[in-house]
């Protein structure tokens, strides 16, 4: 369901991307879409907990 909501911010987003043709105006909002994605799960992934001493393999 995430990446359904992706690709309509993406379509919305694209009408008001710099360009001179449809297919930049596209590309630069998938690739604002996609930076914001890796971004979001770079800052996220420092919220993770450490795991238990006891659960990992020697």
């Amino acid at each position: 369901m995430i990446g359904t909501s992706a690709a309509l911010i993406t379509t919305q987003l694209a009408v008001m991307m710099p360009g001179d043709s449809p297919a930049k105006h596209l590309a630069y909002a998938a690739a604002g879409v996609g930076f914001l994605v890796y971004a979001l799960g770079l800052i996220l992934s420092f919220f993770l907990p450490e795991p238990e001493q006891e659960s990992l393999p020697e």
